[in-house]
């Protein structure tokens, strides 16, 4: 009784380990990884408008870096580059001229071009533009032309350079009008104004007069020699403002930033007593009040499209999105997170319509509904991951049921088989021991008598020989089982049960349809088959008034051998268990029939190692139909 409440009592053990071991561990750490995936999303969306707020941040920062760049390199650019030639003096004193180093110096991206504005020279000389080295592009050129006489003549020409230089130096006048909507720029010293020392020799070349007052129309390095010495200077002090940005149209539409810088000459003092010298004729346009307006033009476009792209592939991160600002309308509602992003901010761009600055205005967003979407996403994985863990641990523990049904069901057919063994032991033994004493001890004097005790003592050493044969068989067919061979079924069926005395008892009738029947066996095994088979019929079909039938045919083509009673036959749901070693219907407390469970199980084992299809069904009429088909090769 102990061991059947042990084997009652294991399944309920093994599945508390099974599910203190795998389900209540997946169950923690699957709503703690929930939790996690919980708190990480609340986490970005709490932290969705810092980053977005950086982003703007790190685009304004990247575009306005770019234009700095371009302006701090056009700001070290000498503002005699600007000049409409370069002159210098060779060392004889002869006044070289040449083209100006910006026709023929690389554009930077985003410049259209360069531009110099005199108001001491004619009219129709007073503004030179520079496109840079490469082939010309006169559509281009004729477009900044009329973009820089307009722009020019609206800020600069409705009052004159020289009325600007009438105020000091320094003082407001040199700030460029503007509208009165806004605020006038400070002073030039305020503005972090630059000083350019230029040197005398190449001042003097640079603004040297078409044409002097006696004539001359060079300077030798005597006279600036001479100058130097009298006036005790050798250099020209240029006072150059910062670039100042201001936004533009030309005719066509076509949006620019228009940089500019004022460029002020420093007149040279010359004393009355210098004034009757040979080289004051080479330094009078020295000591004149002079200002020049210099700058170059930005392609705005380039700013909204390629810089901003650059940006974009630069800075943003994978779930942000930047678009014009006029262009965000449909970033509108509680899914998008929104920053305004001002490049030009920092870089003091005036625009003459407030509108314009719309263009230049961004918007930096990201899509809650993608991290939303991205939750989802990640909680269907985990529940899809849950689900696989369920089906898992289902399917474990069907199988952890199945284990253990089956070990339950292995003892308790063990169990079976000791028993059945240990009555199948009992009789024999005790009968050998008593008809083995009788003999010993001299009860027995008549030798027909003793002759019979002797062949009752044979009969049950048979019995416990087939016994232990079965079992040798059993261990031998799992292990190694022998090969099968073509030979005759109907003979072999004959001679088992010839030898084994059977064909010639009454309950035993043998049919034979066809002879001779080569068939792919075991002759070992069909003597198993057969006797295993008539030996359980006898077993459970008892005295039955028809003999059992013991037939070899050919059906479909196929040998085959069929042993049939007129028992209770196997119920269709225990035919398949009925074939495991030490299976027995019913229980062996109150089991008539003798046997240990092996007769089936090794018919079975035999069959398979002969490669032959073995089936369990009804008689007709009532009983057992036992069916093997054998394989021709």
């Amino acid at each position: 009784m102990a061991r059947v409440r042990l084997s009652r009592g294991t399944p309920r053990t093994a599945l508390l380990l099974y599910a203190l071991l795998v389900v209540l561990p997946g169950a923690v750490f699957g709503g703690l990884l929930w939790r996690q995936l919980d708190q990480d999303h609340a986490r970005q969306r709490d932290q969705a408008p810092d980053e977005v707020r950086d982003t703007s941040s790190r685009v304004a920062t990247f575009v306005a870096g770019r234009l700095q760049d371009i302006l701090a390199t056009e700001r070290q650019r000498s503002p005699l580059d600007y000049r409409p030639d370069r002159a210098e003096l060779d060392g004889a004193g002869r006044l070289l001229v040449g083209p100006s180093p910006l026709s023929s110096v690389r554009r930077p991206t985003g410049v259209l071009g360069w531009f110099a504005h005199d108001p001491d020279l004619a009219e129709r000389d007073r503004l030179t533009i520079f496109q840079g080295a490469g082939p010309r592009d006169g559509a281009r050129s004729r477009e900044l032309r009329a973009l820089l006489e307009d722009e020019l003549r609206r800020s600069i020409e409705e009052q004159s350079l020289r009325e600007l230089l009438r105020a000091p130096l320094g003082g407001p006048g040199l700030a460029l009008p503007r509208p009165s909507a806004r605020e006038p720029i400070s002073r030039l010293e305020e503005r972090d104004q630059r000083l350019v020392q230029v040197p005398l020799d190449v001042a003097v070349a640079a603004f040297h007069p078409r044409e002097t007052e006696d004539g001359r129309r060079r300077c030798a390095f005597d006279d600036l020699r001479a100058a130097a010495s009298a006036l005790g200077v050798d250099q020209l002090t240029l006072r150059v403002s910062p670039f100042e940005l201001r936004f533009v149209r030309t005719a066509d539409g076509r949006s620019c930033l228009l940089a500019s810088r004022v460029t002020v000459v420093e007149p040279i003092e010359v004393g009355p007593g210098a004034r009757n010298e040979a080289f004051w004729r080479c330094l009078e346009p020295l000591r004149r009040e002079q200002a020049w307006l210099q700058g170059f033009v930005l392609d705005a476009e380039w700013i909204r499209a390629d810089l901003i792209e650059e940006a974009r592939r630069s800075v943003l991160n994978a779930d942000e999105v930047l678009v014009a600002r006029l262009q965000s309308n449909e970033l509108q509602g509680d899914r998008w997170v929104r920053e305004e992003c001002v490049p030009l901010a920092d870089l003091g761009v005036w625009f003459p319509e407030p509108e314009d600055e719309l263009y230049y205005r961004f918007v930096v967003a990201r899509d809650q509904g993608e991290l939303e979407a991205r939750q989802r996403d990640q909680l269907l994985w985990l529940g899809a991951l849950a689900l696989v863990m369920i089906v898992s641990v289902s399917v474990g523990l069907r199988l952890l049921l199945g284990s253990l049904r089956a070990s339950v069901e292995q003892a308790r057919r063990t169990e079976n088989f000791v028993a059945a063994v240990t009555h199948e032991l009992r009789t024999p033994i005790a009968a050998v021991r008593m008809y083995g004493e009788m003999l010993r001890d001299g009860w027995v004097a008549e030798p027909a008598r003793q002759q019979d005790y002797l062949g009752r003592i044979l009969a049950e050493t048979g019995r416990l020989s087939n016994l232990v044969e079965r079992v040798i068989d059993k261990r031998r067919l799992s292990e190694a089982p022998p090969e099968p061979e073509v030979a005759d079924l109907a003979e072999e069926t004959r001679q088992v049960l010839e030898e084994s005395g059977l064909l010639a008892a009454e309950d035993v009738r043998l049919q034979v349809e066809a002879e001779p029947l080569p068939a792919l066996l075991i002759p070992v095994g069909v003597r198993a088959l057969v006797l295993n088979l008539v030996e359980n019929a006898r077993k459970y079909a008892g005295a039955a008034d028809e003999p059992i039938l013991v037939r070899v045919a050919r059906v479909d083509g196929q040998p085959v051998l069929e042993v049939a009673d007129r028992g209770p036959g196997i119920p269709a749901s225990e035919r398949r268990r009925v074939l495991e070693p030490f299976v027995r219907l019913g229980d062996e407390a109150t089991r008539k029939a003798q046997g240990t469970g092996l007769g089936l199980h090794l018919v079975s084992q035999y069959c398979r190692a002969m490669r032959a299809r073995l089936a369990l069904e009804d008689r007709p009429g009532g009983g057992l139909l036992v069916r093997v088909r054998f394989r021709v090769s």
